[in-house]
């Protein structure tokens, strides 16, 4: 039997928001570094790419690219906790918001 090579490509970019609880303006200079670096191991362990982000001190801006079979909500569940988690002060609102691109 004759076995195919498939090649898959796609494009999905999706713009993702999430706000500190209260929208409080928890997000203090020191932990700029600690949420982008969390979200960019987020990324990494469910397959998507960070191609830009901002943190700013109540909400926090992400942009992926992203395979079709890639769960957007895991990744920003894995992100807020982990960045909660390191930054110890910061506590994420429930919910996000993920637009097309």
């Amino acid at each position: 039997m004759q076995q195919k090579n498939w090649h898959k490509a796609f494009e999905l970019y999706a713009h993702i928001t999430w706000r500190t609880r209260w929208s409080e303006r928890a997000v203090a200079k020191q932990h700029v570094d600690v949420i982008a670096q969390s979200a960019l191991r987020s990324a990494e362990r469910h397959n998507m790419r960070v191609l830009a982000q901002a943190v700013l001190t109540d909400h926090v801006h992400v942009l992926v690219s992203f395979r079709p079979d890639s769960a957007l909500s895991s990744f920003i569940r894995d992100a807020k906790s982990e960045s909660s988690r390191r930054t110890v002060t910061v506590n994420w609102g429930r919910g996000y918001y993920a637009g097309s691109v």
